[in-house]
C-alpha cells in the first residue's frame, strides 16, 4: 500500500507564534505561545485520527511531500484594501487571502504539528511544500487541508 495521507483541520488557521522567554531562577526558559501549542495539538490529534482510518505505518521515512490549503473566515465587511488584494482568482475560481496569518507561520505550525504525532521523524524531511490561502467559500468552514505522502517511495 502506497504511504499517502489526507485529512482535514477545523476551525481558524493559525500560524506558528515566536517563542517567548521568561527568566526563572536566573535562567531564561523559552516556550511556545498556548495558542500556537494549541493548534499544533490539534494538528496532531486529528493527524493521528487519519493515520488509524488509513492504516498507515509511521513515521514516513524520507524525503515528504506536504500540501496545505488553508481556508480562512471572510470578514463581514473586509477592510477595502483587503478586498482590492482579494479581487485576485486562484485556482478553481477561488480567491486569495491577504490577511493574517502569515502563510509561512500556518506551514510552520502545521509541520510541527505533524512532528509531534510521528507523521515524520522531523520536518526537515519536508523536501517539497505547497501552500495555498484562500478565503473559505461561503458554503464551507474555516480550516485547512493538509495532504503529506513522500517524494519517492516510502518505507514507513
Amino acid at each position: 500500500m502506497k504511504w499517502h495521507l489526507s485529512f482535514d483541520i477545523p476551525g481558524d488557521p493559525v500560524g506558528k507564534g515566536r517563542p517567548r522567554g521568561t527568566i526563572m531562577g536566573g535562567r531564561v526558559r523559552m516556550y511556545t505561545p498556548a495558542a500556537t501549542a494549541r493548534y499544533e495539538d490539534r494538528v496532531a490529534y486529528r493527524a493521528s485520527l487519519a493515520i488509524e482510518a488509513a492504516g498507515l505505518d509511521t513515521p514516513c521515512v524520507g524525503p515528504v511531500r506536504l500540501s496545505i490549503v488553508a481556508r480562512l473566515r471572510r470578514p463581514q465587511k473586509p477592510a477595502r484594501a483587503h478586498e482590492a488584494r482579494a479581487g485576485t482568482l486562484g485556482p478553481h475560481g477561488r480567491r486569495y487571502a491577504t490577511k493574517r496569518p502569515d502563510i509561512d507561520n500556518i506551514a510552520k505550525s502545521i509541520a510541527d504539528g505533524l512532528q509531534l504525532c510521528n507523521v515524520f521523524a522531523d520536518d526537515r524531511s519536508i523536501a517539497e511544500l505547497s501552500v495555498l490561502k484562500v478565503w473559505a467559500a461561503d458554503d464551507e468552514a474555516p480550516g485547512c487541508g493538509v495532504t503529506v505522502s513522500p517524494v519517492r517511495g516510502c518505507d514507513g
